[in-house]
C-alpha cells in the first residue's frame, strides 16, 4: 500500500486545520512514529519513561548533548545547544554556561540564564517530586545568575560525571511562564501539557491515548527542522502497531520486534536499523508482601531468590524470543555502559543446585508437584504488560522451567492502565519490567539503591542494601573514572548476589525506518536525537504536502 496515500487520508484534516490558523507546513511532510504507550508525563522534570523522554528531548533543549560517542566523562564530545560555549573554574566546581542570546521559548520569549536557575529549584523542590531530583540534588549546590545570558552552575564536590549531571539531568524552564505555578500540583497543570519548549518542535496537539501533533518550531535558533510536523501515534497492541507499519500508515517503528526481522525484510519500502542495547528486562520480586511492611513470604529470604535464578536458562529463553539477537541480560544495567565488565558476577544456570537449594531451605515438594514451607506454597503470580510481546512470550517459558523444581507461576497479563496502580501501590508478587537506561550508571541510584516515592515506576519491588547505596553514591562522587568504575562495580555485584530480579535479556536495539526517510547517523541510546535534520527523500515530501493541502 502506498504510504504517502494512507497518510494523506489520516492526517489532511489536521494539516487543513492548521493551514487555517496561518501554520501551514512549508513542503517538508509529516514524519508519522509509532509508539506503543501515551507517555504519563513529558514535561522534562516529571518524564519517567522512554517516550516521554523521547518526546520532551525534542521539544526542549538541553544545555548540550552528548554527541555520537556517548561519552558521559568530563565534557568531551558533548554539543553545544542552548549553551553556546562553557568554562570550568580553576578547582573544577563551577561551569560557567554562556547561552545563546537568540534561543527562544516557543512563545518568543528570550532564553535566559534565569531559566536555568529556575529549573534547578523546580527540580529539587520535594513537592515536584522529580524522578532526577536526587541526581541533581547530590551533585550540585547551587544555581546562580551571573549575567542574563550567563548561567554557574556551583557543585558540592567534583566527579567524573560532574558536566553530564548538568547537561542530561537539567533543563532549562520558562521561568516566566511557570514561575506562578504551585509546585505540588505542577504534575497536573496545564503548563505540563501546554508544554512551552525552547526545542526544534513545538507541541501542535495533544490527544491523550491517541497522538501528540509536534509542528516545527518557527524561529529555531539552530535552524527550523527539515520536517513540518512529527506526529506520534500510540498503539497499544504490537500487532497493530506492526500492520500499521506494514500497511503504510507509519515511516518509524520505535523497539521493532527482534521475531519479525524476517517479515520486515519482505518490504522494500522499509529498512532496519540496529544500535547498541540500552533496555534490559527484568523480573523483579516484591520484597514486601503486597503494599506492607510485612516481609513476602517467599522473596523476602534471599537464598529463594537465588535459587529462582539458578533454575532458569536466561541465554536460552532469550535466543527463543529473539533468534540469534537475543542476549541474556548481565544485571541491572547493559553491555553498552561503561560500568559493565566481564568480570561482574553472575549466577550460572543450575537447574540442579537450585532444587538441591530449596531442599536445603525447608521447601519440600508436596503431592501435587508444587513446593511449600511454614504452610506457604511456592506459589506467586507475576504481572506482564499486555504491551510487551518479548516478555508475553519468555514468560511461559519462566513457568515451564521453574515448574520443573517445583514452582506454581501464574501468568497475569494486563494493559497500562490495570498495571500502572498495581506497580504503584506495590500489591503484586512478581513483576516483568524493564528500564531504559543511559550511557551513564548514575541512573542505578534511582532504580536500584533507592527507596522510590509512592506512584514511582523506580524501584517497584522495594529493594535496597545500604552498600549498593553508598558503594552508587562514591562511584557517582568519584572524580577519577577508574575509581568510580570500581564503586560501580562493587555496587553491581552486590545486586545481582542478593537477586532482587531475574535479569531476563537486554532489548535488540532495532528501529524499523521508511525507505523515504533520510537520518543523519543515530545516536544509539536516543534515535530522536537531531530529529530536526531528519527529510524526506527528494522528491516525496514535495507530494506529501501537496497532497495533504488537496481538499
Amino acid at each position: 500500500m502506498n504510504r504517502s496515500f494512507v497518510r494523506r487520508s489520516l492526517f489532511t484534516c489536521a494539516l487543513v486545520l492548521a493551514a487555517c490558523r496561518g501554520d501551514a507546513p512549508a513542503g517538508g511532510g509529516t514524519l508519522v512514529v509509532g509508539a506503543p504507550t501515551d507517555p504519563k508525563q513529558v514535561f522534562p522534570a516529571l518524564y519517567d519513561e522512554t517516550m516521554g523522554k523521547a518526546i520532551s528531548e525534542v521539544v526542549y533543549d538541553k544545555l548540550a548533548d552528548l554527541g555520537l560517542a556517548l561519552n558521559t566523562v568530563g565534557d568531551s564530545g558533548y554539543l553545544p545547544r542552548l549553551a553556546q560555549r562553557w568554562e570550568w573554574s580553576r578547582d573544577s566546581l563551577q561551569i560557567a554556561f554562556h547561552l545563546d542570546p537568540a534561543a527562544r521559548w516557543h512563545d518568543g520569549a528570550p532564553v535566559r540564564a534565569e531559566d536555568v536557575r529556575f529549573a534547578f529549584t523546580l527540580y529539587t523542590d520535594p513537592t515536584v517530586s522529580s524522578p532526577r531530583a536526587d541526581d541533581i540534588g547530590a551533585q550540585l549546590d547551587s544555581v546562580t545568575v551571573r549575567d542574563s545570558l550567563t548561567a554557574v552552575v556551583w557543585y558540592k564536590r567534583r566527579s567524573a560525571e560532574q558536566f553530564h549531571e548538568v547537561a542530561n539531568n537539567l533543563v532549562p524552564l520558562p521561568a516566566h511562564l511557570l514561575g506562578a505555578v504551585r509546585r505540588d500540583s505542577i504534575a497536573t497543570s496545564a503548563a505540563a501539557r501546554t508544554l512551552v519548549g525552547s526545542g526544534p518542535f513545538r507541541v501542535a496537539k495533544w490527544e491523550p491515548g491517541q497522538f501528540i501533533e509536534l509542528a516545527a518550531a518557527p524561529g529555531f535558533y539552530r535552524g527550523r527542522a527539515k520536517l513540518d510536523r512529527v506526529l506520534f501515534t500510540f498503539v497499544a497492541q504490537p500487532t497493530t502497531l506492526l500492520a500499521k507499519l506494514y500497511g503504510g500508515e507509519l515511516d518509524v517503528a520505535d523497539a521493532f520486534p527482534a521475531g519479525d526481522v524476517a517479515e520486515l525484510r519482505k518490504h522494500r519500502d522499509l529498512r532496519l536499523v540496529r544500535a547498541m542495547s540500552f533496555a534490559y528486562n527484568y523480573l523483579v520480586f516484591n520484597f514486601f508482601d503486597g503494599a506492607s511492611d510485612r516481609p513476602h513470604p517467599i522473596f523476602s529470604d534471599r537464598s529463594v531468590r537465588r535459587a529462582l535464578t539458578m533454575a532458569l536458562d536466561r541465554d536460552a529463553m532469550a535466543r527463543s524470543v529473539f533468534g540469534e539477537v537475543g542476549v541474556a541480560g548481565a544485571g541491572p544495567l547493559t553491555r553498552s555502559q561503561w560500568s559493565f565488565d566481564s568480570s561482574l558476577t553472575r549466577i550460572p544456570f543450575d537447574r540442579d543446585g537450585a532444587a538441591r537449594l530449596l531442599d536445603s531451605l525447608g521447601w519440600r515438594t508436596g503431592a501435587d508437584g508444587v513446593r511449600a514451607k511454614g504452610g506457604h506454597r511456592l506459589a506467586f503470580s507475576v504481572l506482564v504488560p499486555g504491551t510487551s510481546k518479548p516478555r508475553q512470550l519468555i514468560a511461559p517459558l519462566i513457568q515451564a522451567q521453574w515448574k520443573q523444581i517445583g514452582v506454581a507461576l501464574d501468568i497475569t497479563v494486563l494493559d497500562p492502565a490495570s498495571l500502572g496502580p498495581m506497580l504503584g501501590k506495590h500489591t503484586f508478587d512478581a513483576f516483568a519490567g524493564s528500564f531504559q537506561v543511559s550511557p551513564s550508571p548514575s541512573g542505578l541510584r534511582a532504580t536500584w539503591a533507592r527507596l522510590a516515592p509512592p506512584g514511582s515506576g523506580y524501584n517497584p519491588g522495594r529493594y535496597f542494601n545500604p552498600t549498593v547505596a553508598a558503594q552508587v553514591d562514591s562511584g557517582i562522587a568519584a572524580s577519577r573514572l577508574a575509581d568510580a568504575k570500581q564503586h560501580f562495580h562493587t555496587a553491581l555485584d552486590a545486586i545481582i548476589s542478593d537477586a532482587p530480579a531475574v535479569w531476563l535479556y537486554e532489548s535488540p536495539n532495532l528501529v524499523a525506518l521508511g525507505t523515504q526517510v533520510r537520518t543523519p547517523p543515530l545516536r544509539a541510546d536516543a534515535w530522536w536525537a537531531n530529529l530536526e535534520q531528519w527529510s524526506f527523500a527528494p522528491g516525496a515530501a514535495p507530494a506529501r504536502a501537496a497532497a495533504a493541502k488537496a481538499p
